[in-house]
This record gives C-alpha cells, structure tokens and sequence, in this order.
C-alpha cells in the first residue's frame, strides 16, 4: 500500500450510499473500510488500528451516530468523524459538534463538495489541529470557540438552501447569488459571469459594490489560466496576487475568490469575490462556504432548466392534440391561436405582467382540449345543439382540467380552463360563479373566446364583422363579461386594427 494513502472507515447502513462513497474515495487515492452498524465499526477500530478518517451516517439499525460518536473517540481520541445525515437540524448539528464531531455533511451532497470537506479534515489532522481534543485538560474557551465558529458555518449552509430553494426566476438567482456571497464572508464586491458559448466571451448578469451599470455592460475573454486553474478543472481559486490573471482592473482587488459553476459537467459562469470589509484575508472555510453556496446555485440552475423542458415538452404534446382535435371542424381551426393572440392583446391593454401573459398563452391555445372528451357527433353536429347536447359541451372545461391535473405543473392554467366560460352575473358553467370569484385571467379569455366565436363561421350562421361583435360585447358587458375588461378589448381593437 502506498505510504501516503489515508485510511477512511465509512459507517452507514446503506449500501448503495456505501458503494458510493468508496467508489469515489478509491478513485481519490483513499484506503476504504466499511461497516454496516455501529457494532463492526467499534470491531474494525479496535482490530485494524489508526484512521485517518471517518464518515458517520447518523441512523444506523443499532445505535444513532450521535450515541456511538463517543464510543469511537474513546478508542481514538484523535480521529476525525464527519456527520452525514440526510435529516439536518442546528439542534442535531450542536449535539454532534458537543460530542466531537469534526463537521457535518448534509445528504444529497455533490462529490466534489465532499472531497473538499475531507481534504479540509485530512489537512487539519496532519496540521495537528485536531489531535487530543478529547484531552481532560482542553481549554473550554477552545471549544467553545470551535463549537460556535461550526454553528454559524451550519446556520449559514441552512440559509443558503432555504433562500436558494425559494427562488424561481434565474436572475433572481444570479442577483440573491452575489448579494449571499457578499454576506456570507463580508466582503465588499462581487460579480456573477456567464459564458456565451457562441462568442467565447463571459459577460457579468449581476454584481454588486461595482456600479451595476458598468458591469452589466461589461463582457470580456476570460484569462487562460482562470480557465485552466477554475473553469477547466472546476475547483474554486483564491488568488491573492490578483496580477497574475489579467483582469479588468475594476473586476478585481488586493485578494479574489473565484469560484466556478458548472452544468451538468459544463462551465456555466463564475462567481468573483473581491476583499473583505476587514481586508482581512480569505479563510479556506470562507472558500468552501462560497463554492457550496454556488454548487446550490448549480442545483436550482439545472432544476429550473429541467421543469422548463418539461413545462416545454408538455405544452408541445398538449398543442398537437389541439391541432388533431380542431382539423376534425373546419369551423374552429386555428380557434385557440386566435384566441391566445386575442387575450394577449386584452393582457397588454390591462398592462398585466408578463407571468399573467405567460399563464395566457399556455392556457389559451388549451382551453378547449376539453372537448376530446366529447363526441365528434355533437362537437361538428351541422345545426344547433339540442338541450341534452348542450349539457354534455358543457362538461368540457371540466375535462380540459382533468387533463391537465395529473401532469401536477399547471395550477393557473387549469383554473384559467375550467373557468372560461363562467359569466359575471353568475349564469354560466361549470361552477355558476360571479363577479370578481372568477379568476381576473379567465374573464379575459372569455371576451377573447366569444368574440373569436361570433366572428368565425358556425354551420348554422355566417360569421359576423368586428364591429358586430364588439357591439354584442358592449351590450352584454356587466352582465356577461366584465366591463372593464370589454372596454380593454375595445381600445385594443381599435388601436391596432386587428
């Protein structure tokens, strides 16, 4: 066995996380032991002598973590324990670092996140910082100090994915990115790249302490050796001797923290930070807050990326099935277009965000998918329904919703569908709702929708002009419709000539 190999005991009742772990550590170079319950890993510790390193889950069949966490220190007084657990809590953290844990590890963490934990532990122990700890004659000024420096580390971890797990929008994301990193090590500047793949170039999308408005124009080729000693090798970097890597000179200060970010195994951007308020220097714990804080950032990234494909995929198969259901009825093909592009046209109007827009689009082209729940005789009967037929058309928002509610991505959508067709005073379907208990978004699809019916041809009636319509509009607002809503329409109308 190679002489600088550490010896790493693994203790978890897991076996794929076991398999795992020791897949990964063998690769790192690491000698690998393992044990299933706290009862082999006493065996192994009294058995095979000194460890370098030990990974402890906290639920094991026989004895928690926590309980066997001192019986291993008794054996080794010296031996380094990281925690993992999948169940975090600052309580359960505070019990592990009081009975000698040496850090915490949360589940699901990333490989290169726990190399980098262990690479700390390793280092500490071979500095000696972590020797006798367990001593009787140990300072409690020492660990007290130790204990509270653990606890703002895993305060701060708990934050960074309570803040990152509630953001939505991806430049919300870069904006919370730099302001966290700036707060996290009190620092004074920070910056946000991403690269452009078509140019080469990365180009700043948020910063702060910089003048967001220089920065935000500001794009640029990244230094070769950033990109070799960062981005290539995806390892954060703390550059103390800044003119080393030729950056803008406002980009950079005495002391940078680089840390990049990859998407799945592809460089995405990288996070800058530039001198603390104290000009103290940076802390390797400061760097490995940082490079957690951006393989966070990564995860929502790659979780953002992944429901938009989805959302995507879903709307392209629920479209084609519009597309089938209307080239059945020459009468209502391109109806849903028409009607999306109508409502649209209200939305900018009424100035509605581009969310409500976004909502209308997907529920607009959908509103009626419904009615392949209906029979083909009824939907393309050339004459008017009778009241049997009628009641049966009617059951299609309902349809449309039921659709729609498996996929579990849509709550907006599927109200907008089930309620287009309720009227203001409270007469229409499925519900009989009235006045403002109608969804605002499903009063504008039912002006778009009515309208686009009395301009289109019916096999029982030629279709109507736009002023026409427009007046059947007028007449029936407040009663049918909401007035302000029609008066929306009609300015539209007349403003773009539609």
């Amino acid at each position: 066995m190679n002489r600088s190999q550490k010896n790493i005991l693994i203790v978890d009742d897991d076996a794929d996380m076991r398999f795992l772990l020791k897949d990964f550590l063998r690769d790192m170079n690491y000698r690998i032991q393992e044990a299933q319950n706290g009862n082999e890993a006493l065996t192994l510790l009294r058995n095979n002598g000194q460890l370098d390193l030990i990974l402890l889950d906290i639920r094991l069949p026989d004895i928690t973590g926590i309980d066997l966490l001192p019986e291993i220190l008794r054996l080794d007084p010296s031996v380094p324990v990281a925690m993992i657990t999948g169940y975090p809590g600052v309580e359960i953290a505070i019990e592990a670092m009081k009975k000698g844990a040496a850090d915490f590890i949360v589940k699901p963490f990333k490989l290169d996140q726990l190399n980098l934990t262990i690479n700390k532990l390793l280092n500490k122990r071979n500095n000696g910082s972590l020797a006798g700890k367990t001593e009787a004659n140990r300072k409690f000024e020492e660990v007290s100090q130790q204990l509270n420096k653990k606890i703002k580390e895993l305060n701060i971890l708990y934050s960074i994915t309570d803040m990152m797990n509630s953001i939505k929008d991806i430049e919300e994301l870069f904006d919370k990115l730099v302001e966290l990193a700036c707060e996290i090590v009190n620092s004074r500047k920070a910056y946000f790249m991403v690269f452009d793949r078509d140019s080469g170039e990365i180009e700043i999308k948020s910063a702060r302490g910089l003048g967001q408005e220089i920065a935000q124009k500001t794009r640029f080729t990244l230094p070769a050796n950033i990109m070799d000693e960062v981005v290539n090798i995806a390892q954060p970097l703390l550059i103390e001797n800044p003119e080393k890597y030729p950056l803008p000179s406002f980009l950079t200060g005495k002391s940078v923290v680089s840390v990049p970010l990859s998407i799945k195994d592809r460089p995405f951007g990288i996070l800058n930070v530039i001198d603390k308020l104290d000009d103290t220097p940076f802390s390797q714990e400061e760097v490995f807050l940082l490079h957690t804080l951006v393989q966070k950032a990564a995860l929502n990234i790659e979780n953002s990326f992944l429901y938009e494909r989805i959302f995507q995929n879903i709307g392209e198969t629920l479209r084609v099935l519009v597309q089938v259901l209307e080239a059945k009825d020459p009468y209502t093909k391109a109806h849903s277009q028409r009607v999306t592009e109508l409502s649209l046209g209200i939305a900018d109007e009424l100035r509605c965000s581009q969310e409500d827009k976004d909502t209308i689009k997907f529920a607009g082209y959908l509103h009626d998918i419904g009615k392949v729940g209906v029979r083909d005789s009824i939907l393309m009967k050339p004459g008017r329904l009778t009241p049997e037929e009628y009641e049966i058309i009617k059951t299609h928002p309902i349809i449309g919703e039921k659709i729609l509610l498996p996929l579990g991505l849509l709550p907006q959508e599927r109200t907008l569908i089930r309620h287009h067709h309720e009227r203001w005073d409270g007469k229409g379907y499925p519900d009989g709702l009235a006045g403002d208990q109608i969804p605002y978004l499903a009063l504008v699809l039912a002006v778009a929708d009515v309208y686009d019916a009395i301009t289109s041809d019916r096999p029982y009636r030629s279709a109507k002009s736009s002023a026409e319509a427009l007046r059947e509009l007028e007449a029936e607002s407040g009663t049918h419709f909401n007035k302000d809503i029609v008066k929306a329409f009609n300015q539209w109308i007349r403003r773009t000539s539609y």
